[in-house]
């Protein structure tokens, strides 16, 4: 692990890599109130940068259990989406203003009533919540996370 003055001369200078997932039950997406930077007090998705060795779906996989305490076994069920070069004014590292880059390898999963099950009991107490697809597309929100709903693609539901 790198510390936040090392990590801050990374991002500096290079694009980091990452996976963010659009988690899907029936017609209802998932989506947090971010409480930090980049993007604070926004809504967006949940993921996180690669590692290295990873494949797409061993990241998101990854981040879905570190964020959500939600382990999906079958990586399959990530599916691609949408490839996003995002560039954020801000961050968390210092210094806040130098921003951020990433290239964002969006993917989706549609879970079970189980599995939503297993996300509503351990994220009871955090910024998240369950939209309607159609309801969030009407709502003030980033136009990032607009194109991500906008390419969400209909699948058979899980379980």
């Amino acid at each position: 692990m790198l510390s936040d003055a090392e990590y801050g001369k990374v991002l500096d200078n290079i694009v980091i890599a990452c996976v963010d997932v659009v988690i899907m039950h029936k017609n209802e997406i998932l989506i947090e109130q971010r409480s930090s930077d980049p993007i604070k007090n926004e809504w967006w998705i949940f993921g996180g940068r690669m590692q290295a060795n990873e494949t797409f779906q061993e990241t998101a996989q990854r981040g879905i259990l570190r964020e959500l305490s939600l382990n999906i076994e079958d990586k399959s069920r990530f599916k691609e989406l949408l490839t996003l070069n995002l560039r954020w004014p801000t961050r968390r590292e210092l210094p806040v203003t130098n921003g951020c880059h990433h290239l964002l390898i969006a993917h989706q999963i549609n879970i079970s009533n189980e599995e939503r099950a297993v996300i509503d009991k351990n994220t009871s107490n955090q910024r998240i919540e369950w939209f309607d697809v159609d309801v969030i597309r009407s709502k003030d929100i980033l136009p990032e996370l607009r194109l991500l709903i906008n390419a969400i693609k209909k699948v058979e539901v899980y379980g």
